[in-house]
């Protein structure tokens, strides 16, 4: 008890002295700050409730994205196992939130951009776009998954996937120029023309560095399309039945054995479907291909502002 008597008084005794370390003119603006929290909350308040339908749009368009993305990818990884009716499912839930949120925010009105746009429903309608966009990506992705393998092989499907995503990105980077420089051009008349033209040219600089990796990664994926994978060759009869004759991915006898660079046997359907989500050896690890970003088939998060 008298421990505890003497943990209070020390505290109040720390309190007191750091009280007094603190000068008037801080005391005097954080007494100013407390009394702007009030107007702040309101002033925040406001503002979500003035944009309610546009903020109860995103969130239904970011939780729409995100569960079909990730359920698309898992699908994908599934190969043989995947169910048609689930990426159905995704097909009508996907679509349907497009033509919802559409029909609500009533974007029509937007696209002659028959008057200049505020700053709120430019990037209103240009994240709207973006998601509109990534979730046309992902349409096309489930479209590709259903197809049966006789028209398209397993191990084929992650340079496709690979293109698609490097195609969607390349066009939304491109999708919001034309808005952009609707808003930063009409803005201003009259003489002040020439403040327009110059955040024009400036935005025109600062989108090219950011089209140029869209553009490289969209080469690669042209690059990937046409070329013929070499991961190793064709084992012998002895190597195969030294390795056991079973695969340590699919857990069954070989189908179409590989020999890895590092002496390491799988079926060549197998090694392939791994090499589109990793790009090393599932049992020694060593380095067999480049990054596989984006051949596992999902869509990047990444929201396009400008």
């Amino acid at each position: 008890m008298v421990a505890e008597i003497q943990n209070n008084n020390n505290t109040m005794e720390n309190t007191i002295i750091n009280n007094d370390q603190i000068s008037p003119e801080t005391r005097a603006m954080l007494k100013i700050l407390q009394q702007y929290v009030p107007f702040l909350f309101i002033l925040l308040t406001k503002t979500f409730y003035d944009h309610k339908t546009g903020i109860l749009m995103f969130i239904v368009l970011l939780i729409t994205f995100m569960n079909a993305n990730n359920s698309l990818k898992r699908e994908i990884a599934k190969q043989n196992n995947r169910s048609r009716w689930l990426l159905l499912l995704v097909l009508c839930y996907v679509i349907a939130c497009i033509v919802f949120v559409a029909y609500t925010l009533e974007l029509y009105t937007l696209v002659p951009y028959a008057q200049p746009l505020t700053i709120w429903d430019l990037l209103c309608y240009v994240i709207v776009m973006d998601f509109f966009l990534k979730l046309i990506t992902i349409v096309c992705k489930v479209l590709l998954t259903c197809l049966p393998v006789r028209l398209l092989a397993f191990q084929n499907r992650g340079k496709y996937y690979l293109l698609m995503e490097a195609m969607s990105q390349l066009y939304r980077c491109i999708a919001p120029i034309q808005p952009w420089l609707y808003y930063l051009f009409e803005t201003y008349q009259g003489p002040e023309k020439i403040v327009g033209i110059l955040f024009s040219l400036t935005y025109t600089f600062s989108k090219g560095n950011d089209l140029l990796p869209r553009l490289k990664l969209f080469r690669t994926a042209i690059w990937k399309l046409f070329k013929n994978v070499n991961l190793g060759m064709l084992p012998s009869k002895e190597q195969v039945i030294a390795s056991g004759s079973i695969c340590a991915i699919c857990h069954e006898k070989y189908t179409t054995p590989v020999k890895l660079h590092c002496k390491h046997i799988f079926c060549e359907v197998c090694i392939l479907t791994w090499l589109d989500r990793e790009r090393s050896c599932p049992l020694c690890r060593a380095s067999i291909t480049d990054d596989p970003i984006y051949r596992d088939g999902h869509t990047t998060h990444f929201i396009q502002l400008y």
